[in-house]
């Protein structure tokens, strides 16, 4: 696994987004409960860096859920399960598109 340097804490968001010319934060926190740096990740937004939480970064990167950190709320509030118009005009024709060479591939 490759290593990381740590350029700072949680009190230098503020100068390494001017600094280092931040376009993206990932946050990952077991317990976001009273740690978040509210603050400091709002400035940040305002600088227009985006601030993207860590599971979600993984499985945007990945492609898969991360299991591990899964949460019930997640599966009732995500729009995950919604498909587009688009995609399903698409998958409408294709079924259509399906059917009917099964059913002359039948007739021959």
């Amino acid at each position: 696994m490759r290593q990381h340097d740590i350029l700072g804490g949680v009190g230098d968001i503020d100068h390494l987004v001017a600094q280092k010319r931040v376009d993206r934060i990932v946050v990952g926190l077991s317990d976001r409960r009273g740690r978040l740096p509210i603050e400091q990740l709002l400035r940040a937004k305002l600088s227009a860096s985006v601030s993207r939480n860590a599971t979600t970064t993984y499985e945007r990167l990945t492609g898969k859920i991360l299991i591990d950190d899964l949460k019930p709320s997640w599966l009732i509030f995500s729009d995950g399960f919604r498909a587009s118009r688009w995609t399903r005009f698409v998958k409408r024709m294709l079924d259509l598109s399906l059917r009917s060479s099964a059913s002359s591939s039948r007739r021959r």
